[in-house]
């Protein structure tokens, strides 16, 4: 293949993964026939480093086009891999200022056994690491055997996303948020806590699940159209979901913390809108380390869970704890202070 064909290869896929990136600022429901497509945007942005080092390593002067990309793009690349630059400084860093925040997705798919020793698992693994307050989603039932204040069952309410903290809580409730008759009633979990003499407003959240199979030989017997029919449908639920969410959020009197299992990655709607319209950001984004993976997928691993702080506090780690068989997520870690 010749370098003026592969060339016209890199100005076609960076024009399209362009496109695809201005996607993840309109709504899903305007997008047309061109949604879901922003699932493929990992993919689309590691091609195109492969072509910036193919250029590089030819010292052909096309590679200017791919360094152009990556400048354009990087806040994109960083939403997907990260490097941990700097430590936070020691005199920035104490207990008296540490907030240790996390989030779990415990999977209970009503197995009862299976959930009473995942979430056995997550509160003694949040307990050694002196984790202030934290985040369940998927959990029918709590644990009383560990010093943790719990939100849910509130004003006759139920919620499988739990918020749990050893501070004082202040008040909580679950917004129900549904679309329509045919569509279900889904909940967010927020509660209002004192932490270092300021008080926060924490949200969990489980926003609407694809419920694909998770082997390639089931995901094949579905076919395409069912795939992206699901797509479809999920999300424009998201766009109600974070709507919806994003309006109480606007109302808050206190900083807002936003944690959860999202069911998509940080190029959706609703990652971008939250950041964007509530100014949070991304923990993984200020402190993590590599690719950050949070759902055992096999075949396509990927980052579906999230903790969004303040755009005015500091993040000083991110941490994925990769323990295997406690479920299809992994517990997540932040250190901050506002």
């Amino acid at each position: 293949m010749g370098r003026k064909l592969i060339f016209s290869i890199n100005i076609i896929l960076v024009l399209v993964t362009l496109v695809i990136c201005g996607l993840t600022y309109i709504a899903p429901s305007k997008q047309g026939i061109l949604l879901g497509v922003t699932l493929l945007l990992p993919g689309l942005l590691v091609i195109n480093f492969i072509f910036f080092v193919f250029w590089l390593v030819k010292l052909d002067k096309r590679v200017l086009l791919s360094l152009a990309f990556l400048v354009m793009a990087f806040p994109f690349f960083n939403r997907i891999f990260n490097v941990k630059i700097k430590s936070p400084k020691k005199k920035e860093y104490t207990s008296e200022n540490k907030i240790s925040i996390a989030s779990f997705n415990v999977l209970h798919y009503n197995n009862q056994e299976f959930e009473t020793e995942s979430l056995n698992n997550c509160f003694s693994l949040f307990e050694k690491e002196k984790v202030d307050l934290f985040g369940l989603q998927e959990a029918n039932k709590k644990i009383k055997k560990y010093p943790f204040i719990n939100s849910n069952n509130i004003k006759g309410h139920f919620s499988q996303s739990w918020i749990y903290t050893k501070h004082k809580m202040l008040n909580s409730e679950v917004l129900n948020i549904s679309f329509g008759k045919h569509s279900k009633r889904r909940s967010i979990t927020c509660a209002d806590v004192i932490m270092n003499k300021d008080t926060l407003r924490m949200y969990n959240l489980h926003f609407e699940s694809y419920r694909f199979p998770k082997k390639a030989t089931e995901l094949h017997k579905k076919g395409i159209t069912n795939f992206r029919s699901k797509i479809k449908k999920v999300f424009k639920v998201h766009e109600n979901e974070v709507n919806e969410l994003i309006l109480h959020i606007k109302e808050s009197p206190y900083p807002v913390i936003v944690m959860g299992d999202f069911n998509n990655n940080s190029f959706s709607y609703e990652y971008t809108q939250l950041i964007k319209q509530c100014a949070l950001k991304d923990t993984f984004v200020a402190a993590g380390n590599g690719f950050g993976v949070t759902f055992d997928f096999k075949y396509f691993p990927t980052r579906i869970d999230f903790i969004l702080v303040p755009k005015t506090a500091k993040v000083y780690s991110h941490d994925v704890i990769k323990v295997k068989n406690w479920s299809d997520h992994y517990p997540i870690i932040t250190e901050i202070s506002l």
